[in-house]
């Protein structure tokens, strides 16, 4: 590898992932590892990140594993990004009260998702949180641009399903699968969940073909991405509804491309 090379780090709640990009924005090296196992061990040292000018970082793990990462970056000598949410970037407006409150993650991902679309969506990030996330085209006077207009935060799959077992007397923690009609505990407990998730992303859904179609833009049909751990089984999921008038896209990594997109926009 003599190309000069970009490593974008996504340091999630549970997991921390990275991918190394080329000149021509393909993924030439990627890693995914615990967080708890962020740290100078010889699998982290021998990584090949100092074949790289410069790192892109979203950390939304917390200081520790921020430190961490950054003394790992300094091992390899590498100049470093730290992503902060600010007002707009890469063509998309930031509609959070106080934008620089916004994680980083949900704000990379959805700039990653708009360059994608260039379309009304609903970004979904199904992790240990599920979060999801409404943008909208600007008018035909800001073409190219596209406006962060809210979002909501809940449980994610696992979080749901630990969270009921560790609070009630006599559910406890048993695997499950979706059924229609649930008639054991564990099927009841997994198919609940997968039933709230299913309700925010369509009611993300609705609310954001409404604000469409109250704007004018009757022609713009929207798109939900999908990224996240359990982006697979929240998919399905998704596509089984029958109602659901929406094109459903699975996008891995989405925070690590949109990390990029950041660089080379800054470049």
């Amino acid at each position: 590898m003599n190309e000069p090379l970009i490593l974008t780090i996504d340091a999630g709640n549970t997991r921390t992932k990275w991918a190394m990009f080329n000149e021509a924005n393909m993924t030439k090296a990627h890693g995914t590892v615990l967080n708890n196992e962020v740290g100078l061990s010889q699998a982290w040292l021998d990584c090949p990140w100092h074949l790289c000018k410069k790192a892109v970082i979203s950390n939304v793990a917390g200081a520790e594993i921020g430190a961490n990462l950054q003394t790992i970056l300094h091992h390899h000598k590498l100049d470093s990004h730290w992503v902060k949410s600010t007002a707009t970037a890469c063509g998309l407006i930031n509609g959070y009260q106080q934008p620089e409150t916004l994680g980083t993650d949900r704000w990379v991902a959805m700039i990653a998702a708009w360059h994608l679309t260039q379309a009304p969506c609903v970004v979904v990030n199904a992790g240990t949180a599920l979060t999801v996330d409404a943008i909208t085209p600007q008018d035909s006077t800001t073409a190219g641009q596209a406006k962060f207009i809210g979002g909501m935060i809940l449980p994610g799959l696992q979080m749901m399903q630990t969270h009921l077992a560790q609070n009630t007397a006599q559910i406890g923690l048993k695997n499950g699968a979706l059924q229609d009609f649930p008639q054991n505990t564990g099927d009841a407990v997994y198919t609940g969940a997968i039933r709230a998730m299913i309700g925010a992303v369509t009611d993300m859904i609705s609310r954001l073909s409404e604000y469409q179609s109250s704007a004018g833009h009757h022609n713009k049909a929207t798109r939900c991405v999908v990224t996240g751990g359990d982006a697979y089984v929240l998919t399905e999921a998704l596509r089984a509804q029958s109602s659901l008038a929406c094109e459903v896209i699975v996008v891995e990594n989405l925070v690590l491309q949109g990390l990029l997109l950041i660089e080379r926009n800054a470049a």
